[in-house]
């Protein structure tokens, strides 16, 4: 509920529950209306092309760092993979830790820094970061969570996690972190 909640707001839209015991819920998702379907691609489009890709972290010449992200939500690797594209990142998209993992041991995936959703199935993320900061302990990694919790912040140092990104943030704010983390890495001049 906390990304649904993170897009509705980034759309100006709004969601309403009716629960009744026995019954099930029903859930309402209310959009504003656009004037017409092309105002509304063109309005996307514009949207798209306000992220500051001059303000990436490069050198001239260098290419961007690649993004290792997983996340077991496929509706989110979907748009963040379109909105890190878009602002020019090279990178490997996984809905499964241990497929993302399995690549990276085989060198199926390089990446320069990798961010990583806590909550998934079978590896979660700490797991996983741990895992990855075995194999390469000079690359970040960040962790995602619609929920950072107090043990997530004592254990996520001892893991070597770098950053904890709050998912109920706009698209811009997760461009943000990957944009810092990606200073870390990026080659000096």
């Amino acid at each position: 509920m906390p990304v649904v909640h993170g897009i509705l707001r980034d759309h100006q839209a709004a969601i309403t529950v009716k629960t009744r015991p026995d019954a099930g819920s029903v859930f309402t998702v209310i959009f504003r209306a656009a004037d017409t379907q092309d105002d509304a691609n063109v309005q996307a489009q514009e949207l798209l092309d306000d992220v500051a890709v001059g303000d990436l972290p490069r050198t001239p010449g260098a290419p961007l760092s690649t993004i290792l992200y997983v996340d077991d939500d496929e509706l989110i690797t979907g748009l963040v993979e379109r909105m890190l594209k878009r602002a020019g990142f090279p990178v490997h998209m996984y809905a499964s830790s241990s497929k993302a993992l399995d690549d990276v041991r085989s060198g199926a995936a390089g990446y320069d820094l990798a961010v990583v959703d806590y909550t998934m199935p079978g590896m979660n993320g700490l797991e996983l970061a741990k895992a990855l900061r075995r194999l390469h302990p000079d690359k970040p990694v960040a962790i995602t969570s619609g929920l950072i919790s107090e043990e997530l912040r004592r254990n996520a140092p001892q893991a070597g996690i770098t950053e904890l990104i709050h998912k109920t943030n706009t698209g811009t704010d997760l461009l943000d972190a990957i944009s810092r983390l990606a200073r870390r890495v990026a080659p000096g001049p």
